[in-house]
This record gives structure tokens, C-alpha cells and sequence, in this order.
């Protein structure tokens, strides 16, 4: 009975309309957009200009690398509902590697192409503006250009920040596509737990055996791992509707409870990494809602979480969001340098990055995503009632980064 259960459930979770993962998308791409606009901003030499409590809510507002997790467990979660609605990899690891390179490499390539003309075309992305900007000079080098081709800048600290500093996530994410189908083994041999074993392992091998490779951020394997299960939860056949019932939503909750009291130093967690500890939250949390999402529009629930990932607006910039996720940094840093070369006050200039930079980052971005992104995405299939990504369906890639 309970398996009838289940498998009637699964078939229900099949054939929903999950336009939140877009929406979750273009939320998280539009936060990193603004939080670039943050860490350009209060890095300028006149930064004392503008009140303490705007630096302070701007501060708060930085978390980092936060929305690249949210990223990655998306992109396991995406990747993992055909093969937990088939039981295998549409195509073989080749095939996967295959959609997965039309999907990511043309439109990356083409902002590694433009970003270059740009460097040569303008003066200021060559000597700096004299902001946070000037950590990613100097670009036009063999070496590093040799490496983001190769998308192995990940790999040395004099590379993984250079030109755009928001690469640096696709190489990482690129790298773990080759370890999706060793995860999906010790899935189905071992279980979630397993499966999080052996990525939580693998992502820590680099950082100790002093291979010098933290900031690659491998323990997002951990993050991808996570994804699939929570995928394995709501689209198996095999799993359980008490599992897919529990309360979801509080655990998300609670799990960002965590992360902001570990953020902002609420409680002390000794002998352990802050950073990697906060991803593993904001990892478990976005798991937890993934499911709680799905069961809420399997049941025509409607919380706030669900009705503001699946606006129209959310949706829309979902759908770009790898084109923004590559585009919106340079546009705000010739932005912020016309402000500069003006001399327009440091307030003036926050003022002006937020309501004209970040508009057209996204204009120009969805001109990019026009013109090198959707080329190169397959059609999905037309839903008779509605659908999910299944495997003919191109799951995006990671979108976002804050360096």
C-alpha cells in the first residue's frame, strides 16, 4: 500500500508545473547583481561619506558566495529529477557531459570573448578604477587566459578571481558534472547518507592535502549531493510519502536560523570552518524548501515562499539568469567608472548603481542571453495539462556567484 503511495505520488510531483526553480533562479541572480553594486560601493576611497547605518545594512546585506549555494544544490536537484523519474542517465556519462557542455560553454565562452575586447577596448578595466574591481587586474595574461579557456582557474589563486571574478564558479561546477555519476552510485548503493558521504570526502580531499585549492570550493560537491537527495525525495517512485510529509518548511527554517547566527557571530563554533560550516547550512536549507516547495504545489498549497519564486517577474529573470549571472559585473564596473571619472559623490553614485547599473546590467544581459544563450538551449517539450524538466529538458547552470 505504501508503495502504491508513493509511486501515485511521484507520478503526481511528474507532472506539476515547477516554474519556482526559475523563479529561485532569477531571485538569487538579482541579489548577486545587487550585491556586487554593495561591495564596489563601500570599497571606495570615500566610503566615510556615507552614513554608518547604510554601511551597516550593506554589510548585512553581503553574504558572500551565499547564492552560488543555492545554486549548486540546485543544479543536482535539477540534473537528478530524470534519473529519479527513470533510473538512469538519458545518453550515458558521455551523452550527460555532451548537454552539459552546449548548455554552459558557448554562452561562457562568448562573455569570456566579449570581456576580453573590453579590457582591450577600455583603459580603466586595464589600470583600475580604484575600487574592489582592481583585485581582478591584470586579465590579458597567457597564462591566465590559457586557464579560463581550459576552465581551470579554479585551480590556482592567481588565476580563479582574474578579468571577471564570477567565473570562477562555473569551472567549479563544470568539475563536479564528472563526479555526478559516482554520487548517483553511492546513491543507490548507500543511500542519502552515502551519497553525502562520499561528497563531503571527495570536497574535502583538496582542501587537506594542502593542494592549495579552498578557494576552488569543492565542498560544493556536498551541496550538489544534497540536491540529488532532495530530487531522490520528491521524484522517486521508491520514496516514501511520510518522508515527502515532514515538516520541510520548519527544517528550512530553522537551518537558516543556523547560517545567520553562524554569519554573523551568534554563537561561537570552535575548531570549525565558519564559511564551509554556513554553505552546509544554506545547503540544508535550500534542500528542505526545494521539497516543501514541491509538496505545496503538489497539494495547490500556496505560501509566500511559492507565490514569490513563481512571479512573473522571478520567472522571467530565472530564465536569463545564467546570462546575468556572466554579464551584470562588467556592465556595473563601467557604470561605476563613468560615475567615478564624473566625480559623482559617493551617496549620489550608490543612488544611481541601484536604479540605472543594475537595470542595465539586466538589459544587456537579456540581450546576451538573446544572443548566446538561447541558441543553445533545446526546446522543452509542450505540457499537455503541465510539466517538469525531464530529460530532454536543459536544466541551468549554476547563474550566480558574489566571488
Amino acid at each position: 500500500m505504501l508503495n502504491e503511495q508513493a509511486a501515485n505520488a511521484a507520478n503526481t510531483a511528474s507532472r506539476i508545473h515547477l516554474g519556482h526553480l526559475d523563479g529561485i533562479r532569477g531571485l538569487a541572480a538579482l541579489w548577486v547583481a545587487l550585491e556586487h553594486v554593495v561591495t564596489e560601493v563601500l570599497s571606495r576611497a570615500d566610503v566615510a561619506a556615507l552614513p554608518a547605518v547604510v554601511t551597516s545594512v550593506a554589510k548585512a546585506f553581503s553574504l558572500g558566495h551565499t547564492p552560488v549555494d543555492i545554486f549548486i544544490v540546485l543544479s543536482g536537484y535539477c540534473l537528478m529529477i530524470p534519473v529519479a523519474r527513470s533510473g538512469r542517465i538519458s545518453g550515458g556519462l558521455s551523452g550527460f557531459i555532451a548537454r552539459r557542455a552546449r548548455r554552459i560553454l558557448p554562452p561562457y565562452y562568448a562573455s569570456l570573448g566579449l570581456f576580453a575586447l573590453l579590457v582591450l577596448l577600455v583603459p580603466a578595466l586595464r589600470e583600475g578604477i580604484g575600487t574592489h574591481y582592481d583585485v581582478h587586474i591584470p586579465f590579458i595574461k597567457l597564462d591566465v587566459l590559457v586557464s579560463h579557456v581550459l576552465l581551470l582557474h579554479n585551480m590556482n589563486p592567481s588565476w580563479i578571481y582574474q578579468g571577471n571574478g564570477v567565473w570562477w564558479s562555473v569551472a567549479t561546477e563544470w568539475q563536479i558534472y564528472f563526479l555526478f555519476p559516482l554520487l548517483l552510485i553511492a546513491l543507490r548503493k548507500g543511500g542519502w547518507i552515502a551519497c553525502l558521504f562520499v561528497a563531503l570526502v571527495l570536497g574535502a580531499l583538496p582542501r587537506h592535502i594542502s593542494l592549495g585549492l579552498g578557494e576552488a570550493c569543492f565542498h560544493f560537491l556536498a551541496l550538489f549531493a544534497m540536491g540529488m537527495i532532495a530530487s531522490s525525495i520528491s521524484f522517486s517512485p521508491s520514496s516514501s510519502v511520510r518522508l515527502r510529509q515532514l515538516p520541510w518548511g520548519v527544517l528550512a527554517s530553522v537551518l537558516v536560523a543556523g547560517f545567520v547566527a553562524v554569519k554573523f557571530n551568534l554563537v561561537h563554533v570552535p575548531r570549525i570552518n565558519e564559511v564551509i560550516l554556513g554553505d552546509m547550512l544554506v545547503g540544508g536549507a535550500t534542500s528542505a524548501m526545494l521539497i516543501f516547495l514541491v509538496e505545496s504545489v503538489t497539494k495547490g498549497a500556496k505560501p509566500v515562499a511559492l507565490r514569490l519564486t513563481s512571479s512573473q517577474f522571478a520567472v522571467w529573470l530565472g530564465l536569463m539568469s545564467y546570462s546575468l549571472y556572466l554579464c551584470h559585473y562588467p556592465i556595473e564596473i563601467l557604470t561605476h567608472a563613468a560615475l567615478l571619472h564624473h566625480n559623482i559623490p559617493i551617496g549620489a553614485a550608490f543612488v544611481v548603481m541601484l536604479i540605472v547599473g543594475v537595470p542595465l546590467a539586466i538589459g544587456l544581459s537579456y540581450l546576451f542571453h538573446v544572443a548566446f544563450e538561447r541558441p543553445f538551449l533545446r526546446p522543452r517539450p509542450i505540457p499537455i495539462a503541465a510539466s517538469v524538466p525531464t530529460s530532454s529538458d536543459e536544466p541551468r547552470p549554476v547563474g550566480v556567484s558574489a566571488e
